[in-house]
């Protein structure tokens, strides 16, 4: 880092030389925020206002608190500066600091400033040097994060947990305006943080039991969640001992009960009998039907599930605790002579708590 000069100093360097030059007086005010006082620079948090000078051509100096340009420091509640520059053509830059002589802004430059036979001009349209230099300094608790803050209040300056290395979890902003990572999370690393729910083996002190099951090994997943399949009882979608169905979920009325046993409703069907065409009213005698075989399958697998006869003038049949599913229900109506003479069926979404009633048409054989 170059030794803080003088601005007579400062001079020396830029003159390249011991003869006195020609002098020009290039005079700095500058502002925080709009502020000129001494007090604005105490709530900022500003010790000094650095000024970078350079006329060789070098790179922008980028870092402010490393500069590679010569440069005066100058107390912040001075407020102005004067700089004695030999002839030449200048860039110029300034910066607040803090006592620490960390940046408490960004780098403000003047447009450019000339020295020819002892008259400081500003480049390119000779503009005065004043109004002063408005430094816009970071205010902790402004809800802007500016530099010299990471972030202030929810303004996190485009940073989240994942830019920050983490897998997961809520970025937040500490009071002094710096990043508070504590609730960020990498799952993996087997310490259980704030937005996982276990981490490897770390699962919290949670198990089984404790999660309602009757028993079983609680584990956790690769993205920190809980993994509950090896945990044994009702509703873990797998049909332990005991029980005689289990669709993942506690829940009874949807054909599986809360404890896991298949439930049972009533079935009522009815039937009206059609002629041949399908859409004229008829009757039992008229179509030649005496009797009607029923029967109730598993829809798309056939297995029997009830299968009743009635008189055709009986025009239904009650099925009591018919176990809840997606069912068939096929009608065959027959003679004296128990040939069939008329056919119905439906798909059946038996699952109501109340019981179903299916109305059918018993269409008679062409």
């Amino acid at each position: 880092m170059l030794p803080r000069l003088t601005p007579l100093a400062l001079l020396v360097l830029l003159s390249g030389a011991c003869a006195d030059p020609p002098r020009g007086d290039l005079e700095v005010h500058w502002s925080l925020n709009g502020d000129r006082s001494a007090a604005a620079c105490q709530t900022a948090g500003v010790a000094s206002v650095r000024i970078l000078v350079d006329h060789t051509g070098a790179p922008p100096d980028g870092d402010p608190t490393d500069p590679t340009w010569p440069f005066v420091d100058l107390p912040c509640e001075q407020g102005q500066g004067t700089l004695e520059l030999a002839e030449g053509i200048y860039r110029v830059r300034l910066v607040a600091l803090d006592a620490a002589g960390d940046a408490r802004s960004g780098f403000t430059d003047l447009v450019g400033v000339e020295v020819v036979d002892g008259a400081t001009t500003r480049l390119p349209e000779n503009p005065e040097v004043e109004p002063p230099v408005d430094l816009g300094v970071a205010v902790c608790g402004d809800g802007v994060a500016q530099a010299g803050e990471w972030c202030d209040a929810t303004d996190l300056g485009g940073y989240d947990c994942a830019k920050r290395g983490f897998d997961g979890g809520v970025l937040g902003c500490t009071a002094t305006c710096t990043l508070d990572e504590s609730a960020c999370t990498t799952c993996g690393d087997g310490v259980l943080a704030p937005g996982e729910a276990c981490d490897a083996s770390d699962l919290g002190g949670l198990d089984c039991a404790g999660l309602g099951w009757e028993s079983g090994t609680l584990a956790c997943a690769a993205d920190c969640t809980l993994d509950e399949t090896g945990c044994v009882g009702c509703g873990n979608g797998r049909v332990d001992a005991g029980e005689t169905c289990d669709d993942g979920n506690p829940v009874s009325g949807d054909g599986c009960s809360s404890s896991c046993q298949l439930e049972q409703g009533d079935l009522r069907v009815t039937w009206t009998v059609l002629a041949a065409d399908g859409t004229s009213a008829s009757t039992c005698a008229a179509e030649g039907i005496a009797q009607v075989a029923l029967e109730v399958t598993v829809a798309g697998l056939g297995d029997l599930v009830r299968a009743e006869t009635a008189a055709c003038a009986d025009l239904g049949l009650d099925l009591p605790d018919v176990a809840f599913g997606l069912l068939t229900v096929r009608l065959s109506g027959r003679d004296a002579g128990q040939a069939e003479v008329a056919t119905g069926s439906a798909l059946v979404d038996h699952s109501q708590p109340g019981g179903s009633d299916v109305p059918l048409d018993l269409v008679a054989l062409p």
